[in-house]
């Protein structure tokens, strides 16, 4: 408590913004909403909007470890900002707009902002953390609303640049240059993502819905699964005659190529959901039934995807519990078809 007191008192009281300028900036920079690969997807929605709204500004973000080679896979040519007080320090007074999507406080983000001090800075709105409050904090010049109703990669609607909702906000994504892993000759590929870090589908219920929609002629492609998995168990006992390929794949570029290789794509609500719509790949994206996470975070639909959701509602974004062999079978088979109806 008293060392946030000591940041409060450090940071200097803003000036009043003047948010015409925000127009004429010809530089900003973005702290995404959080490090995840998903979130870095998303952001390259407003990263486009931005660039055709902007095209001659300097639009850069603010990286870490996690999304480095995520946004390094943009095409935007896009200023890539370590997340240190250093960088911060090093980059002071470049910047005419600090963008702070971030949804939560903390000291390192707040001291990020004063070190970089540029000529204007905004953040979306942050719930209280100990003696940090919107009320309190003078690291920004504006705190915009947020509006929970708001897709994550329309978040340029809730800020003074809300004149670039004009453009699509369309993820994009370079093509990965190399296949490590090739394709069986005759064969569709399925790549199937269960899991993310804080939800799963059913092991048994997935294993029995791929043992009975295999046709023959189907690769139903997993990456990372450890030996102990409790899916590759499931599958040894309730789908021993799929054909199942359990990938290594430890680098971004490995995954974006797994998912670009792919036929089609068979996953929860997690970051393969997001870089499959930037590819424009055949998709059926699994969410559970929960009014915010399917705001903020559901799928670009198109022609190429489907969104399942179950009618039971979750009890939170991660709740799969809804999705049983049956569900996911009938989901399986339409992706199976609408992928193998279109190939020669």
């Amino acid at each position: 408590m008293l060392n946030q007191k000591l940041v409060m008192a450090a940071c200097k009281a803003k000036r009043v913004l003047n948010l015409t300028d925000c127009k004429t900036a010809s530089s900003i920079l973005i702290r995404p909403v959080g490090p995840a690969l998903g979130d870095a997807v998303m952001a390259t929605g407003y990263l486009s909007q931005l660039k055709q709204a902007l095209p001659h500004a300097k639009i850069g973000i603010v990286i870490e470890a996690r999304n480095k080679d995520l946004f390094a896979n943009t095409p935007f040519n896009t200023h890539l900002i370590t997340d240190s007080l250093l960088s911060a320090w090093k980059n002071r007074h470049q910047w005419d707009v600090f963008l702070d999507f971030s949804t939560t406080f903390s000291t390192r983000r707040i001291l990020f902002a004063e070190l970089l001090d540029p000529k204007m800075a905004i953040t979306v709105e942050k719930p209280p953390k100990g003696s940090y409050t919107m009320a309190s904090v003078h690291s920004f010049d504006l705190y915009c609303p947020i509006n929970p109703k708001i897709h994550f990669r329309n978040w340029l609607e809730l800020t003074p640049y809300q004149f670039a909702a004009q453009f699509p906000a369309q993820y994009q994504l370079n093509p990965p240059k190399v296949n490590k892993h090739p394709l069986p000759d005759n064969k569709t590929c399925i790549l199937v993502c269960p899991q993310g870090s804080t939800r799963a589908l059913n092991p048994v219920a997935l294993a029995q819905a791929i043992a009975k929609a295999d046709n023959g002629n189907l690769v139903f492609r997993f990456l990372n699964l450890p030996p102990d998995s409790p899916y590759l168990a499931a599958l040894n006992q309730y789908a021993p005659h799929a054909c199942i390929q359990n990938i290594a794949s430890h680098t971004v570029e490995d995954f974006l190529a797994n998912v670009f290789f792919a036929d089609a794509v068979f996953s929860i609500d997690t970051a393969s959901v997001h870089i499959a719509c930037a590819y424009h790949k055949k998709l059926t994206a699994l969410y559970a039934n929960y009014p915010l996470n399917l705001w903020q975070a559901a799928p670009i639909l198109s022609d190429d995807t489907e969104w399942v959701i179950p009618n039971e509602p979750a009890q939170s974004g991660s709740d799969f519990s809804a999705y049983t062999s049956q569900l996911l079978l009938n989901a399986l088979q339409r992706l199976i078809q609408r992928t193998q109806a279109e190939q020669p």
